[in-house]
């Protein structure tokens, strides 16, 4: 496997963590970014490129939060490793210098008591394992800054790899290559992309990643929303508009719109738990509404932002200092 083009720097970033772990030194890397912004293709695409053998451990976060944290994460590390014991058992029987990769690590925590807990245990295996073991952590952006911000400090070190918004070039590239793959054509304003320089393309690449804050993810959910037509590998561009949220929406949707960008996703009943001092059909009213206005889609209970909008939801929500 080869490095990623496009994050050359994250990509040393992450393998001078690696290199000073070899070396003997206690190490836990968070890789942090928005959602959709590549974190965990870097880490794997890291892992893939590793020229020793390391055994690699998955951790699914455990979103139940029906049992303390100690076991939580020990129901997840036994998944992981197909071991069982205590979570020092567990993790004092890996060898050989492993990786414990650690995803969405935003899903273990909730604004309460239990939620810190977690948390808490989590930076215990830390302090305690990260001289034998590597911890990679991946994570929402919004969920570090806000846990640096809120969280008493610990005497935990560690380092921070952040995941550089993409420029246009990179953008263009990217979307245009995954089109002459497939052997798309595209036309925008009655030119093609077969036969037309890409200067006449680069007002329209310029926008999309404008709005796309250099996100590969919204950048490419907005490249499938401008698509008017689609006949015999030939597509159809339009010129997208800027959305914007208008600053009308209530408070309660603000803090649940908050709160689904921290955690990614969050299931609606832990949106019960976090916002106690609403009834469950006053939380299950404002949801609807959300929902309804398709700032947020459902899924079994399980909320998450309308992909298609989640830049402007984030722009709204820094506009209004509910992010920094």
């Amino acid at each position: 496997s080869e490095p990623l083009e496009n994050r050359h720097s994250e990509f040393n970033q992450v393998n001078n963590v690696i290199a000073d772990f070899k070396k003997g030194n206690p190490s836990v890397v968070f890789v942090a970014g928005e959602s959709g912004s590549g974190k965990s293709f870097l880490v794997n695409n890291v892992l893939n490129c590793l020229n020793d053998k390391h055994e690699v451990y998955k951790i699914k976060p455990n979103v139940s939060f029906n049992s303390d944290g100690a076991s939580l994460i020990n129901q997840s590390l036994k998944l992981a490793t197909n071991l069982k014991g205590s979570n020092t058992e567990i993790l004092s029987s890996l060898e050989n210098q492993p990786i414990v990769f650690i995803e969405d690590y935003e899903s273990w925590w909730m604004r309460t008591e239990d939620g810190f807990n977690i948390l808490n245990e989590w930076e215990n295996i830390f302090s305690n394992f990260s001289k034998d073991i590597l911890f990679i952590i991946e994570c929402n952006l919004h969920f570090l800054k806000l846990i640096n911000q809120v969280k008493s400090s610990s005497n935990l070190i560690f380092s921070t790899v952040f995941i550089q918004p993409l420029n246009t070039f990179e953008i263009q590239k990217n979307i245009i290559e995954k089109n002459n793959i497939g052997g798309v054509i595209f036309n925008w304003k009655n030119k093609s992309s077969f036969n037309s320089s890409k200067r006449h393309f680069n007002r329209f690449f310029s926008k999309l990643n404008r709005i796309s804050h250099g996100n590969i993810k919204w950048a490419s959910l907005n490249w499938m929303a401008s698509i008017t037509d689609f006949n015999d590998n030939n597509i159809e561009i339009s010129y997208f508009k800027q959305k914007n949220i208008p600053d009308v929406l209530s408070t309660d949707w603000d803090l649940i719109l908050l709160q689904v960008v921290i955690h990614k996703s969050i299931n609606i009943k832990d949106l019960f738990v976090v916002f106690s001092d609403y009834s469950n059909e006053q939380i299950n009213e404002n949801v609807g509404s959300l929902v309804r206005s398709k700032l947020l889609d459902s899924d079994h209970g399980v909320l998450t932002i309308n992909p298609y909008l989640q830049p402007f939801v984030i722009q709204y929500l820094y506009d209004k200092k509910l992010l920094f």
